[in-house]
């Protein structure tokens, strides 16, 4: 009897042994896998910070304190003619007038059968001169041009005038139908040019035609 009571008891020991002996194995194992420790990815997580990163405000603040750029404007390096210096010739009907164009259109015309595709043209004026202002800024020598009676006209005639600085006029011709008169005025150190027709209720539709500007 005595002996089985033994016997029970030392298989109780020998079965506790074993279970202690597979618990320590199994945390030997959790420990060499490093189950216990923090992975890379966490740890680098846990080191940065949203206040590691640059903010949108604080990029805009620097933006800010850099100052605005400035674009330059087209008018603030134009000359007054609104020509270039480096162009040659200039067609008088496409630059800014003055004022305006004082009683003046700019169109086509034909005279004496040919055709111009630019002129400045007055039709007719009872009651005072018609004329219009370029500033020429110094810069010019000579303006060339072809002054009649448009083709088309129902007058026949009419006078036109070309001055400079008020000073007399430096051309002032009566046109007539048919008639055309082309001619070149000197232009050298000029600032102000006037192109007029002087009134008249018996005018023809008078045309200043191809008048250019050179250099």
């Amino acid at each position: 009897m005595i002996g089985a009571v033994i016997a029970v008891l030392v298989v109780a020991a020998g079965a506790v042994v074993g279970v202690k002996l597979l618990g320590d194995k199994d945390a030997g194992a959790n420990t060499a896998s490093g189950g216990d420790k923090p992975t890379a990815s966490s740890s680098a997580q846990a080191g940065s910070s949203p206040s590691d990163a640059p903010s949108p405000s604080a990029s805009a603040s620097r933006s800010a304190s850099d100052g605005p750029t400035t674009q330059p404007t087209a008018t603030g390096s134009q000359p007054p003619s609104g020509v270039a210096p480096g162009v040659k010739a200039a067609d008088l009907t496409v630059m800014a007038p003055v004022k305006d164009l004082g009683g003046f259109e700019v169109g086509p015309a034909k005279i004496n059968t040919k055709q111009y595709g630019a002129a400045l043209i007055q039709e007719r004026s009872c009651d005072f001169d018609a004329y219009t202002e370029f500033d020429l800024n110094r810069e010019w020598k000579t303006l060339e041009f072809t002054a009649g009676i448009d083709d088309g006209s129902q007058n026949e005639k009419g006078r036109v005038s070309i001055s400079l600085d008020g000073q007399p006029a430096a051309f002032s011709e009566l046109v007539e139908l048919g008639k055309p008169i082309t001619h070149t005025v000197d232009v050298s150190g000029a600032l102000r040019l006037r192109v007029k027709v002087d009134k008249g209720c018996d005018n023809g539709t008078v045309v200043i035609a191809a008048p250019t500007l050179r250099r």
